[in-house]
């Protein structure tokens, strides 16, 4: 094994497998997203898998993964609380846009 990368500061697969894995849970919990909690579940554990084998492969210490799936938990809740559009809303900026500017 290489030692652990002094730049690995925190680590991108970690954050990346949990940003998915919270976004995966929030569908799962919305109900009408269309997907069920196993497939949620099963995003989760494959999260837990990713994060862990970089500890194990000895590609990031501890902390950089665990800062890692922070950094993706933190993405998760921003996409979900600002950044995402609900039906209705894209249904009203739809009209808008078409009322307005003849856009859609």
């Amino acid at each position: 094994l290489e030692l652990v990368d002094q730049f690995s500061f925190p680590s991108g697969h970690a954050a990346r497998v949990t940003f998915l894995a919270g976004l995966a849970v929030w569908l799962a919990a919305a109900g009408g997203a269309g997907l069920s909690p196993g497939v949620a579940l099963g995003v989760m554990m494959w999260a837990a898998a990713v994060s862990l084998s970089r500890i194990a492969l000895g590609r990031h210490h501890v902390l950089d993964v665990v800062v890692g799936c922070l950094v993706g938990l933190f993405n998760a809740w921003a996409v979900v609380h600002w950044l995402w559009v609900s039906r209705v809303t894209a249904a009203a900026l739809r009209l808008f846009a078409r009322s307005k500017v003849g856009l859609v």
